[in-house]
This record gives C-alpha cells, structure tokens and sequence, in this order.
C-alpha cells in the first residue's frame, strides 16, 4: 500500500509539470525467470503491474508498480520436519492435509532511459534502461480451511523464507505506436536484481535463526504490455482514452 501511495503521488506531480512532454500508463504482464541461487527456491512465477511512463525529448523515466504470484516452489522440504515418512501432514482431525503453496510478492521500480527511435513514429523505438526499488517474496502457505496445529498463523511466519530489500532493473523495451490508429504495446526483457534481507528471525524448516546475510536474487523477465497514451493540449487539459 506505501509504495501504491509513492507511485499516485510521483504520477500527480509529474503530470502537473509544464513541458513538451508525452505520458502513458502501460499495463503490463512480466513471465519471470529465476537465476542461479534463487531457483534453488522458487520456480518461474508472473507479475502484473502499472507503470506510469513520462517521454523527455530522447529521455524517458517511469515509476512501476507490480504484483508477482506464482505456484512453482521448488525447495521440496520446507514443510519436511511436520511431514509423516509417507510426506503427508495430518490434520488435527486425523486425516491428511491437503496444502498448497504459492510464490507471493511485490516489487516496484523508479527509471530511467533512452529512447532510440525506429520507423516513422517519433515513439516507436527501443527503450533501454535502468532503475533502482524495493522487491519482496514470500512463500503463502494454504491450509484450504483445514486446522494444522504446526500451521496456525504464526507458525507459517516461520516456513514462508519471507525477505525483502533494495533492488536494481535492467531493461530493454521496445514499444510501438501506430500512426493509424490507437494500437500501442510493449515487449521486452529485464534483468532484476535483489538484495534481500531475511524477515524471519527463525526457520522452523531448517531449524536454526536467520543471519544478517544478504541473499542476491535474480530474475529473468520476458515482458509484456499495453500502453494507453494521455494527451496533453495546447491549454493543459487532460484527454483520457
């Protein structure tokens, strides 16, 4: 909710500027890809977000927002100390549990680029840039209405790996504008990059305290998006469409 607040705010102040400028609002899918450590946990995921764009002449920057979900967790024990030694949890009526578990987050971006423009559209063109956030993950732990004791509200806190932190973006876009009609959209590729920070002082599925140590997380991101342009007038009225 704090960083939804940031972004409304950045989008009203930067709308109330007074340049030759162009704004957009793109809707976006991200399909992610993790790297190297972080596939050890987590398998590919999804992400949909807003992101509002403000084109400079040849420069551009964006403020992004974006929810990630995703039902692939690859680290297998990490309910395997509450599990029997057929790889069920019981319930506390006797019978066995059926739990599921999700990949939940968030991340959100403040960039900046440059644009290289392509074709006969002033916009159309590659987009290349780099932007600086916050990311944060974590695992959601379903029950589906049934009582675990081992699985109450707090004790999920210690099996969801719940972290967070600073975070920097590489990306390439390229966006297209049609001079014809309103047909906008982006596709692209991003290179995201975590250091997070555990926010669970004790892991119950490994049985030991976290450290301060930072984990570097990385993504892959194959993006996708549409792009729905604000116009600005000649006496600084607003056209939505």
């Amino acid at each position: 909710m704090r960083f939804a607040k940031i972004f409304l705010i950045l989008t009203f102040l930067s709308s109330s500027a007074t340049s030759q400028i162009s704004n957009f609002i793109n809707i976006n899918y991200r399909y992610l890809i993790p790297q190297f450590e972080t596939k050890k946990l987590y398998g590919s995921s999804s992400s949909l977000g807003l992101e509002y764009n403000k084109n400079l002449k040849s420069y551009f920057y964006s403020v992004d927002c974006n929810y990630e979900f995703g039902n692939k967790i690859n680290d297998s024990l990490v309910l395997e100390n509450i599990t029997t030694n057929n790889n069920q949890i019981i319930s506390s009526d006797g019978s066995f549990a059926n739990i599921l578990l999700y990949k939940r987050g968030f991340f959100s971006h403040v960039s900046i680029g440059k644009i290289i423009k392509s074709g006969k559209s002033k916009k159309t063109g590659f987009y290349p840039s780099f932007g600086i956030g916050y990311s944060q993950s974590k695992i959601l732990i379903e029950t589906r209405n049934q009582y675990i004791p081992f699985l109450n509200d707090e004790y999920k806190k210690g099996y969801d790996k719940k972290r967070g932190g600073f975070s920097t973006k590489l990306g390439l876009d390229f966006r297209y504008f049609n001079r014809k009609n309103n047909w906008k959209f982006i596709v692209g590729s991003e290179l995201i990059h975590c250091l997070n920070k555990n926010y669970r002082r004790y892991f119950y599925s490994d049985q030991s305290f976290s450290n301060n140590n930072l984990k570097n997380d990385l993504l892959f991101s194959l993006k996708f998006g549409l792009i729905i342009q604000v116009n600005r007038t000649n006496n600084e009225k607003f056209h939505y469409f």
